[in-house]
């Protein structure tokens, strides 16, 4: 049985510099560690002692599975940490700063430490009713950017507008407590006095835990407030909570004979791991009967269909119409097949839920989002009694490549990339010129670290027509092709960047271009062109504070031309004075160049990963050296999970396979063994 409580219990001393290192943050992690093993009921705690970033992102990533039964996930941390700034291009976040971390400046905390964001994200993904997280950090370094937060000194109350707002995209799971043990842009105090061991934080907050009897909210609000008054509020802590505040008191220690007790959300009713307040106002359960997908009789006899499959009709029992003109498919089709655990629907808003992946469609337009990413499909999305319906091309050539990469056939294994900065003689605006190139030259440092081969289609000096360059791509095949560009406007309010991808056969794109265009057809890369477009628009987003305008279709004659997946980027306005003054900025191109870089690296891996999907034509030694980077990570989490106890090697042995097939059928997937598309997404390892 599992314990009530799943934590994951952080300490970092030994940072690169000497002069940043501390003395008691491991101190504080083992108590805390001590301390929640000791309650009523037990816990099941994981401990990090001086962690890398990628310690802690796998980490947080095993937190869903461990979590399976428990009642509340818990996330401790003890270390260096800092605010973001609002006049830089980082979040207004809480940050993290792991033992590896290099942070000339605040710029560079996105790419380089863990967000708040990004914990909040892994809780949120976590199969419990309540969440907790515990900072024993300083929050200096930028108090501009979190000055808005605070009413007073300190703050005991909901989270409201004013911490959305600093949390950036982040969406704070339902039931969260956050306790920070300083004020927003103010410092912790590593200890009282000189014969502590412990911060003044963490000794409060623990001694309430283990001899304080109540719930959870009213036991850290305490140690709060006598943190407050024991420094004689040179440090002011800060508790804030989400969503249904009633269910966070309910968490009680020792006042029952149950270590936790915590009420049934009302989300249960419609089998979603998504809480009431992160679903749109009004959503209820669908009219229709909603079917669990681990015990429908749905026919699954072809798992591994593919995107070719669906285009060519092959349904295997989809209950497809013929609707004005076209095949569609009803939602609850994609429900089963994909496996999803929650369908509601509210005004024309329908939405698929499950563990990791949410998918919202709005009736009537051709609006859809997945996972916080917009899209625009190609034709519109239909309602019929209640139920929404989405058509074949779109099910076979924008949410299966996204939902399921590995599964696009032809797979892009490339080990080249072919970057072109707009500008330069292809009748983009000559401000181009030099932004651009850039840029490209960033992407093309962080691409060759990682093994690619990054060609430009200019140079320095060069004006190159579009026509050459879509000659120069081709002629550079097998490859993939990413076009950079930026975007203006007489309107200096408009801001964001979008991401095009070319438009199928039969569909209309979503600018103004001649009806016949829609006998234009596509090529066969139209799944892999959504798939590769997606995984660098959705890093991007995540990274960054953009506006997100979402992935859309085109016929650019760049797109229409090339023999290769490809994708136009377009990177924001320069019209627009504050994404003017980012893009300008002497760190823009490095953090965005890693981030499109990761991006590429991690869709060649989604592509080739579960093995049956390979261009054999291509080199595969950066698919070998991926192979093996995965197996690592993947050693690493089971081994989180309880699931490996051999060695971190990379190495897909007897044991690691064993392991693999445990963890499967614990999730109820396919027990091969093997690195299905499932297993890397259960184990949080695809984006």
């Amino acid at each position: 049985m599992a314990a009530d409580i799943v934590a994951l219990v952080i300490g970092n001393n030994e940072y690169q510099r000497e002069e940043d290192k501390l003395d008691t943050p491991v101190n504080d992690a083992h108590l805390m560690k001590r301390t929640l093993e000791a309650l009523p009921g037990g816990a099941d705690v994981k401990l990090l002692i001086d962690a890398t970033k990628e310690d802690i992102q796998i980490a947080l990533n095993a937190l869903k599975v461990r979590a399976q039964g428990a009642k509340l996930a818990l996330v401790f941390y003890s270390g260096h940490g800092m605010d973001g700034q609002p006049d830089g291009y980082v979040s207004e976040d809480t940050f993290l700063l792991p033992v590896d971390a290099s942070i000339p400046d605040v710029n560079y905390l996105d790419t380089r430490a863990i967000s708040l964001s990004s914990v909040l994200t892994a809780l949120k993904n976590t199969p419990v009713t309540a969440r907790a997280v515990f900072l024993d950090c300083c929050r200096s370094g930028a108090p501009k950017a979190t000055a808005a937060l605070a009413a007073s000194t300190k703050n005991f109350g909901d989270i409201d507008e004013r911490v959305k707002a600093a949390l950036g995209k982040a969406v704070v799971p339902d039931a969260t407590l956050i306790a920070f043990a300083a004020s927003p842009g103010r410092k912790a105090a590593a200890f009282l006095s000189e014969s502590d061991e412990n911060s003044p934080f963490t000794k409060f907050l623990t001694e309430q835990l283990a001899t304080g009897s109540g719930n959870l909210r009213d036991l850290v609000e305490a140690a709060a407030e006598i943190t407050e008054t024991r420094t004689g509020k040179r440090q002011v802590p800060y508790v804030i909570y989400s969503g249904a505040a009633s269910a966070i008191r309910q968490i009680t220690f020792r006042s029952s004979p149950a270590a936790l007790n915590i009420a049934t959300p009302a989300m249960d009713q419609i089998k979603t791991d998504y809480g009431a307040s992160e679903l749109a106002a009004g959503m209820t359960q669908n009219a229709s009967k909603v079917e669990d997908a681990s015990t429908s009789s749905y026919d699954r006899t072809k798992p591994e269909m593919t995107w070719q499959d669906i285009e060519e009709g092959n349904f295997n029992g989809w209950k497809a119409e013929l609707i004005n003109g076209y095949d569609y498919v009803p939602l609850l089709d994609l429900f089963k097949f994909y496996r999803f655990r929650g369908m509601g629907v509210g005004g024309k808003v329908h939405r698929l839920a499950s563990n990791n992946v949410f998918i919202d469609l709005t009736a009537g337009t051709k609006d859809i989002v997945i996972n916080n990413i917009n899209f625009s499909t190609s034709l519109p999305i239909l309602e019929k009694k209640k139920m929404a319906y989405l058509s074949r091309l779109d099910l076979a050539k924008l949410v299966d490549p996204v939902l399921r990469p590995s599964y696009i056939h032809p797979s892009a294994d490339f080990k080249r990339v072919i970057i072109d900065p707009a500008g330069g003689g292809d009748g983009e605006p000559a401000s181009y010129d030099e932004l651009t190139l850039k840029l490209a030259l960033a992407i093309k440092g962080q691409l060759s670290a990682r093994g690619f081969d990054a060609v430009l289609t200019r140079h320095e000096g060069e004006d190159v027509s579009l026509a050459k360059r879509i000659q120069i791509a081709n002629s550079l095949t097998p490859a993939v092709y990413i076009r950079l560009t930026y975007q203006e406007s007489g309107d200096s309010t408009k801001s964001g960047i979008e991401s095009l991808a070319l438009t199928p056969l039969g569909a209309t794109s979503d600018y103004d271009e001649a009806v016949e265009d829609m006998k234009c057809a596509g090529n066969k890369w139209d799944a892999c062109n959504v798939g590769f477009a997606t995984a660098v628009h959705a890093m991007v987003i995540s990274r960054f504070k953009f506006v997100d305008l979402g992935l859309r279709r085109s016929r650019h004659p760049v797109l229409t031309g090339l023999n290769c997946p490809a994708f136009i980027f377009r990177g924001g306005y320069l019209s627009n004075q504050n994404e003017s003054k980012l893009i300008h900025s002497p760190t823009f191109d490095e953090a965005l160049s890693i981030a499109i870089a990761d991006a590429i690296q991690n869709f060649k891996l989604a592509t080739v990963a579960a093995g049956h999907n390979l261009n054999k034509s291509g080199n595969n030694s950066i698919a070998v050296a991926d192979q093996e980077s995965l197996l690592f990570k993947v050693q690493r989490v089971l081994s989180f999970t309880g699931f490996y106890d051999g060695e971190i090697d990379g190495v897909m042995g007897k044991g690691t396979r064993q392991a693999l097939i445990n963890y499967q059928k614990s999730q109820g997937l396919e027990a091969s063994g093997e690195l299905s598309d499932e297993t890397l997404n259960q184990l949080g390892l695809k984006n």
